[in-house]
């Protein structure tokens, strides 16, 4: 793995929050929940919605735009937009707390 700093401390993604942030040209999704650090694609599979804008409940991501629902740990579709079931999975990368700093890996 190759580990690339986000530019984000811990101190800086309360529990239960998210942020977009843009790590060597990728849009990517940092989420805080139950003491843990998740990164996504930042960017719904449907359309392009901006998921830092979306809901989080749980492990539970849902898009602002259309509804699609993602599942953050995984990156499974629980609901596609509309509640239909045709969209693609969420990318979801490793990530890991160093130093009190987010890092991610992105092939």
């Amino acid at each position: 793995m190759t580990w690339r700093a986000t530019g984000i401390g811990l101190q800086d993604l309360p529990p239960g929050s998210k942020k977009e942030v843009l790590v060597e040209g990728h849009p990517v999704l940092l989420l805080h929940h139950m003491e843990q650090v998740y990164a996504t694609a930042a960017r719904c599979t449907h359309s392009q919605g901006p998921l830092v804008d979306g809901k989080l409940q749980g492990n539970r991501l849902t898009c602002p735009r259309h509804g699609a629902v993602f599942d953050i740990k995984s990156g499974i579709v629980l609901q596609g937009p509309y509640g239909a079931m045709k969209t693609r999975e969420l990318t979801i990368y490793p990530a890991r707390v160093q130093d009190g700093s987010i890092e991610v890996d992105i092939p």
